[in-house]
């Protein structure tokens, strides 16, 4: 199970009804509509400085299941808010875990084991 909190419009005319729930409520809130190990994947694309991001994933975090995904965006060196919130925050949370950076598309992710 996925869970998409904006970006409602591209979903609702993407037919995954069925694997995305929607849901209009600040991040960590949402959080705790889900049990531990329940979730497939996580994006996170809220908030952008440091305590923001790091509540985000400290709470999301128990929720994905083993072998699921977390990650998030605007995870982009050189870019101020990127570089004063989000990376901190990322790399505080996934020190010494197996994270993956994609400059590319500017996000990480990190398969939970």
């Amino acid at each position: 199970t996925g869970v998409q909190t904006c970006a409602l419009p591209i979903l609702k005319n993407s037919n995954v009804d069925d694997i995305v729930k929607p849901i209009r409520m600040d991040s960590v809130s949402a959080s705790k509509l889900f049990d531990d190990n329940s979730i497939d994947v996580v994006f996170i694309d809220a908030a952008h400085d440091f305590e923001s991001v790091f509540q985000d994933i400290k709470h999301w975090y128990p929720k994905v299941k083993v072998g699921g995904i977390i990650g998030g965006h605007d995870y982009l060196v050189g870019h101020p808010v990127s570089e004063s919130g989000v990376i901190p925050a990322v790399n505080s949370f996934f020190l010494g875990k197996n994270l993956e950076i994609g400059q590319s598309n500017r996000s990480w992710h990190h398969v939970k084991r």
